[in-house]
């Protein structure tokens, strides 16, 4: 093919792209509408289809349209879209466009996202004692019950989370000497469990940076926000509470 042909079809097939925003501005295209593609041949355009009907051929060229004058400049193929417009999106379309297929979804979805932020700075700081947030946790109720011990199953009961494996746990714990374990002489499947003086040492390490995390985690809230928010969680976990878990409880 003759270069000036190469050059006249690329030009004409650029032209063609141009005039989808072109036809945007005249009002043909409704945001609602969805299906449309603009077919290419390499990285060009050829036409423009929605589903199996052709809206512009690959002959039609753009017009010098001009925003700066009063009166709307018709393009080619613009009555043609006008009597036949596109079929308005299906509704399945419509709800996959969407971020959340509901309120309740979103408002689940936006407290993970927060949970997930907030224990990154949590992580860090227990990670500094070679803590998790767990075992943390499981120091903490034992303080809290101390002189007394707690049975392996109150613990489980009592987290803020669930233990998948609350025996593992408990022998990291006793592996660095901050717990002590004893089965009952009565009965020897119940295993009564201890904090020790160096579990209260390291706690009493951790009590300020825990505040000071706390308050980098939800500091930036006034008083009565962070209210109106431990009433919101509670409300919405309520439903869903083990009523032997009897949380909170702490140290």
């Amino acid at each position: 093919m003759p270069r000036c042909s190469v050059l006249g079809e690329r030009k004409r097939m650029q032209n063609l792209e141009t005039a989808i925003n072109k036809i945007g501005t005249c009002g043909l295209f409704s945001p609602s509408y969805t299906g449309v593609k603009i077919l290419r041949n390499g990285d060009f355009p050829t036409k423009i289809v929605q589903g199996s009907r052709c809206l512009l051929p690959h002959d039609h060229s753009l017009p010098n349209t001009n925003r700066s004058t009063q009166h709307r400049t018709t393009l080619p193929g613009a009555r043609h879209l006008a009597a036949n417009p596109p079929l308005p999106m299906p509704t399945s379309a419509k709800r996959r466009q969407r971020a959340f297929d509901s309120p309740c979804q979103e408002a689940y979805l936006n407290l993970w996202r927060t949970y997930d932020r907030l224990r990154a700075m949590e992580d860090e700081l227990f990670a500094q004692s070679d803590l998790t947030a767990q075992q943390y946790n499981a120091l903490r109720l034992l303080r809290g019950q101390q002189p007394k011990p707690l049975a392996t199953l109150d613990i489980a009961r009592r987290l803020i989370s669930r233990a998948p494996d609350i025996t593992r746990l408990l022998d990291k714990l006793e592996q660095r000497g901050l717990i002590v374990r004893q089965r009952l002489s009565a009965n020897r499947r119940v295993v009564q469990v201890s904090i020790t003086s160096a579990g209260l040492d390291l706690l009493s390490e951790l009590d300020a940076p825990v505040r000071r995390c706390h308050e980098k985690q939800l500091g930036h809230l006034s008083g009565e926000q962070v209210t109106q928010l431990i009433e919101l969680l509670k409300m919405a976990r309520q439903p869903h509470e083990e009523i032997e878990g009897s949380w909170p409880r702490g140290g």
